[in-house]
């Protein structure tokens, strides 16, 4: 009886040969599989690299123009006037950080309207730029909008500008003596030159970043490590003042220097309301780290 004969197999070699193929293709073809697990970064995270990048373009700015930009320039010629009640507004501060975030060639254009030979009274009318081929209907920066915001994209379906999403303050506003922002109980107007002024108390002395309470009687304020008022040792107080009794109540004791290898750093504490006038932050040096704090002021306003 004859043998069957057996059936072809698979050498050595050409397992091998197979095991490196698979692993090879195996290779090549992960990177491609975690590129597509990887998560697109949320509204939050897309939110602060927005924040980070216009933080980055104003201290660009400031070290370029050793200032901040304004929060609203007048356009052309100063009108005059002491306010300049019939001043023309000019672009905001987003148009001065236009430059260092990556945005020189419309900012150039829009400079171009601001100087002798723009539009009359050289005006910002975002009308007025479409019309001359600045195209502020289609400049949308991501950097200035939040995707989680409601706001509008702008100010119409078709424009004529984007509406940021984030706001930001640099400097106050001209206004007429008439204006209600004025309050009717402060004698006024003060004029820019300072005369006019009061003083609100003899006895209480010092300087420093003061607010006054909305109940027209206490006034926030800290101080700077040279006045009297200064604990003498880099410390400050920030300061409750009652302006009917002339007194005053230490809220907290901050450290506003820290000492460095050839120099010492100060900062000032800037203390801010909130909204509903509770809360105050303001910054100190803690451990050698600038932190910011938030003080509940409830039981001294009470």
């Amino acid at each position: 009886m004859g043998s069957q004969p057996s059936k072809p197999g698979l050498t050595r070699v050409e397992v091998v040969v197979i095991i490196l193929c698979l692993l090879m293709l195996g290779a090549l073809l992960l990177p491609a599989i975690q590129s597509t697990g990887e998560r697109r970064p949320g509204p939050r995270q897309m939110c602060n690299n927005n924040l980070k990048g216009v933080v980055l373009a104003l201290q660009a700015y400031h070290e370029y123009h050793r200032t901040f930009p304004m929060g609203a320039m007048h356009a052309g010629v100063s009108p005059g006037g002491d306010p300049p009640i019939d001043g023309t507004l000019g672009p905001s501060w987003w148009f001065g950080v236009l430059p260092f975030a990556e945005n020189r060639v419309i900012h150039d254009q829009i400079m171009q309207t601001q100087r002798p030979g723009g539009p009359e009274r050289q005006a910002f009318c975002a009308d007025d730029m479409n019309a001359a081929g600045i195209p502020l209907d289609r400049f949308v920066p991501e950097y200035m909008r939040c995707l989680s915001s409601p706001l509008p994209l702008s100010e119409s379906v078709t424009g004529p500008i984007l509406l940021p999403t984030y706001v930001g303050i640099s400097g106050g506003c001209d206004i007429a003596p008439d204006s209600s922002d004025y309050p009717p109980d402060v004698e006024g107007p003060y004029e820019v030159g300072g005369s006019g002024l009061r003083k609100m108390l003899d006895t209480v002395v010092g300087s420093g970043h003061p607010t006054v309470y909305p109940d027209n009687r206490h006034l926030l304020t800290d101080t700077y490590t040279r006045e009297g008022v200064a604990f003498g040792d880099g410390t400050i107080p920030l300061r409750w003042i009652d302006l009917q009794t002339a007194t005053e109540r230490t809220v907290v004791r901050i450290n506003t220097e820290q000492s460095c290898k050839d120099s010492v750093l100060r900062i000032d504490p800037h203390p801010a309301w909130d909204r509903t006038w509770r809360y105050v932050t303001f910054n100190a040096f803690v451990n050698g780290t600038r932190r910011v704090f938030i003080a509940d002021m409830q039981p001294l306003i009470d």
